[in-house]
């Protein structure tokens, strides 16, 4: 599964570290984001549109299959 939307911190730690991600769509869903991989170690990713491969592990749960990350270039907005 393939899905594109931007990737956003939705927990913290007492210390202020990222413990969850969600991935926000185009059409308001919200898939908490399920990896072995420390949220730290996507940080580049945080606020960008990003196109994300995985599985659905649960109802509404993307579990990752790898860090398949890609981010999504936005083409530039005409000032016309």
């Amino acid at each position: 599964m393939r899905i594109e939307g931007i990737l956003l911190p939705s927990d913290w730690d007492d210390d202020g570290q990222v413990t969850a991600l969600i991935l926000a769509t185009s059409d308001e869903s919200e898939f908490p984001i399920q990896t072995d991989a420390p949220p730290v170690q996507l940080e580049r990713y945080y606020r960008k549109r990003v196109v994300v491969d995985g599985d659905l592990a649960a109802p509404g749960i993307l579990r990752l299959k790898a860090i398949g990350f890609y981010e999504v270039d936005l083409e530039p907005v005409s000032s016309n």
